[in-house]
């Protein structure tokens, strides 16, 4: 199991909001990707996705057969 949390921000006009991201790595014991983001609205979590995956497989984890929660 790996867990990170790191602060970012997000844009809301011209203000900079402050954002706190959790994100949970462990073996899922399927043979696919599972994946769950919570704290966004529906269109942002589809458009994310994609992000969230390559930006774990860049840190050298292995995501294939594994399951990802991400928290913001």
């Amino acid at each position: 199991m790996t867990l990170a949390r790191v602060h970012s921000i997000g844009f809301l006009g011209l203000d900079a909001v402050t954002i706190d991201v959790e994100l949970d790595l462990y073996g899922g014991g399927s043979d696919k990707l599972q994946m769950v983001l919570v704290g966004l609205p529906d269109s942002a979590v589809r458009e994310s996705k994609d992000r969230v995956v390559a930006a774990v497989r860049n840190t050298g984890h292995a995501v294939d057969a594994c399951r990802i929660t991400v928290n913001l």
